[in-house]
């Protein structure tokens, strides 16, 4: 209970300080009978006074300095010998304070004023300063912060937008934070300079911190088996920097160092390049990593050819079985590079596959597969380095590398040979066909020439397909006589005698026909050439 007191005793404005509120409430009834005195009214006064405990007051009776504090009222024991508690005395229907408290050591205590329905876990005492009104969001304070309910940290933030500091300043004597001791003022003002540093004497926790030269006299740095990080601006062994810039351009392909690249300042991250003055310098043992151990992909290479002609090309209408050769070539430097699977596709379909294929970096894998068909189709050697990937899964979306397209094309034969008569049909031009030699290509070109070899008698005919773009310009015989040319008209031994003609199954198309004008014979072993 509150000391009661009196002031001015035995004068007219005497005054009684009451025990509560409730005493003072219960001398100030309804004055409906005169009854209220002036020292009542005196004595409610000087309790209201009394029970604000912080007021304006002065250091003593006599005193015209006056301040704001912590003040009893009773001349005779001004003091308030009590806990103080600053912020909301309750949270929800529970106090803060409590006999735990109220019986520690700690004299004032600071809690928040925020709304009970509001997170609790933040207690902050900001500091004001200044004129400019929109730097006050951002003024210093201090935080009873409490984390996940397990414990609580004490911060002291500076938040200010232009940089402001944080100073802990001891004017004589010593700073410490965590036991570790901090030079004096006078102590840095006659010590600290440019290139000296902080160095620990003494042993924890009786040592202190001192200003000292960064030279260090030891002959041996780091532990073995313990990684040893050293860290500069430019790091010198011997005077020579252990890490590399250069603009000039590589003028050779080096390794993994292309032609035409350079290491400019700042461009080296731990991924590799990066945009020049983001990174740091290259370190020396990157440069030589780069250059020794460049990432190559695989090589894969295929060929295609009719095993009969030797070609890419076979006769339409009939089966042809062609050989396909491709070799994987690995340049793979750790297991994830390796080959995890490969296989031999057609336009549509895997035709073979085979699995893991992991060797020392430059070895080949050779092979051979045979295929029969008797239609257009377009190959693909494809690989994975991906593990797990199935045939099923075309390229690019589960193969990571394809070869180039190697394909085989089904063509009409070019024929020539002799026949008994004048042939005007397609029936005529299949018993010619029968009786004749072939040869599967394609179109030769402009200016170039096909050779055959033909014996017999009758009328000599030479036939292709009319889808070639060009017709014959010259013949030679087998002594290299021009034996027709279109410059000479009907001079030539084939004149004008050429026709189209509907192609016999299982051609398909039209045939430009060439017929030699009269009948002749020839039984040599030379060859006649057809230029275009």
């Amino acid at each position: 209970m509150p000391t009661t007191y009196s002031i001015n005793i035995g004068q007219l404005i005497e005054a009684t300080r009451k025990p509560d509120i409730f005493s003072v409430l219960k001398d100030l009834p309804d004055n409906t009978k005169k009854l209220i005195s002036p020292r009542d009214v005196r004595d409610a006064f000087l309790s209201v006074w009394a029970n604000s405990t912080i007021k304006l007051t002065t250091p003593g009776n006599y005193s015209t300095s006056e301040y704001i504090g912590v003040d009893s009222g009773n001349p005779d024991n001004r003091d308030i010998k009590s806990k103080i508690l600053l912020g909301k005395r309750s949270v929800g229907n529970l106090d803060v304070m409590n006999p735990t408290l109220l019986n520690s050591d700690t004299d004032i205590f600071f809690y928040n004023t925020k709304s009970d329905t509001t997170t609790q876990s933040s207690t902050k005492i900001g500091f004001l300063s200044g004129t400019n009104k929109n730097l006050f969001p951002y003024a210093p304070y201090i935080e009873s912060q409490s984390v996940t309910g397990s414990r609580v940290d004490f911060n002291i933030n500076n938040p200010s937008i232009g940089g402001g500091a944080i100073s802990i300043y001891s004017n004589t004597g010593r700073v410490s934070i965590n036991g570790i001791v901090f030079p004096t003022l006078s102590e840095s003002a006659g010590s600290a300079s440019n290139g000296r540093i902080l160095r620990y004497y003494g042993t924890y926790p009786n040592g202190y911190l001192k200003w000292d030269e960064s030279i260090t006299t030891l002959t041996n740095i780091g532990t073995p088996g313990i990684t040893t990080s050293i860290y500069g601006e430019n790091v010198l062994v011997n005077n020579y920097p252990i890490e590399f810039w250069n603009d000039d351009l590589v003028p050779v392909t080096i390794g993994g160092v292309t032609q035409g690249s350079s290491f400019p300042k700042d461009s080296f991250t731990a991924g590799g390049f990066t945009t020049p003055g983001t990174g740091q310098n290259w370190p020396m043992t990157e440069v030589i990593r780069k250059v020794l151990y460049p990432y190559i992909e695989p090589t894969l290479q295929l060929s295609v050819s009719n095993l009969a002609t030797g070609t890419t090309y076979a006769e339409n209408g009939y089966n042809a079985t062609f050989s396909l050769v491709y070799s994987i070539t690995s340049y793979a430097r750790v297991a994830d590079e390796y080959v995890s699977h490969f296989a031999l596709r057609n336009s549509s379909n895997t035709i073979f596959e085979g699995s893991s294929f992991s060797v020392i970096p430059g070895t080949t894998l050779n092979s051979t597969f045979t295929y029969a068909t008797n239609s257009n189709t377009s190959f693909k050697l494809v690989a994975s380095t991906i593990p797990g990937v199935t045939n099923s899964v075309s390229h690019p979306f589960g193969f990571t590398f394809s070869s180039a397209t190697a394909s085989i094309s089904f063509i009409n034969p070019i024929f020539c040979g002799f026949h008994p008569s004048v042939i005007t049909n397609t029936l005529g031009l299949l018993n010619l066909f029968s009786n004749s030699k072939k040869k599967i290509l394609p179109y030769p070109g402009a200016s170039n020439s096909v050779v055959f070899s033909a014996t017999g008698s009758g009328y000599f005919y030479f036939a292709y397909p009319s889808s070639f773009t060009t017709n014959v310009v010259r013949v030679k015989d087998p002594n290299g006589f021009i034996i027709h040319d279109t410059t000479l008209g009907t001079s030539s031994a084939f004149g004008n005698t050429f026709s189209t003609i509907s192609s016999p199954i299982p051609y398909s198309g039209l045939y430009r026909l060439w017929r030699i004008t009269l009948p002749t014979a020839y039984s040599g072993s030379g060859e006649f050439e057809f230029i275009f």
